[in-house]
């Protein structure tokens, strides 16, 4: 199981319903079922993590553009940059000048 999965699966444990967008490269990407909620509502192509993993992403300068449209819809996401640091939400992430 990748580094990135298994922080989705502690955190998803933690809380099911909260959405989780982790930082991979120049990519924001969603795991598993958040991916494929996500998919949907944002029109992104669902692709593989692995084998038995789906994911969605979109580049990191469109950023502000989907927590838009993420927050019109009422949905809790926590942003992770780093697989070591904590989430945080969006809010406070949008004031952390990332």
């Amino acid at each position: 199981m990748s580094k990135l999965y298994e922080k989705y699966k502690n955190l998803k444990s933690e809380n099911p319903t909260k959405l989780y967008l982790f930082k991979s490269g120049i990519f924001y990407i969603f795991l598993e079922n958040d991916a494929i909620k996500m998919s949907k509502l944002l029109n992104l192509k669902l692709t593989n993590l692995n084998g038995s993993v789906s994911k969605c992403g979109f580049p990191v300068k469109n950023i502000d553009k989907y927590l838009h449209l993420i927050k019109l819809n009422n949905y809790e996401i926590d942003i992770i940059d780093s697989i070591n640091a904590p989430s945080c939400s969006s809010q406070e992430y949008l004031f952390n000048d990332n």
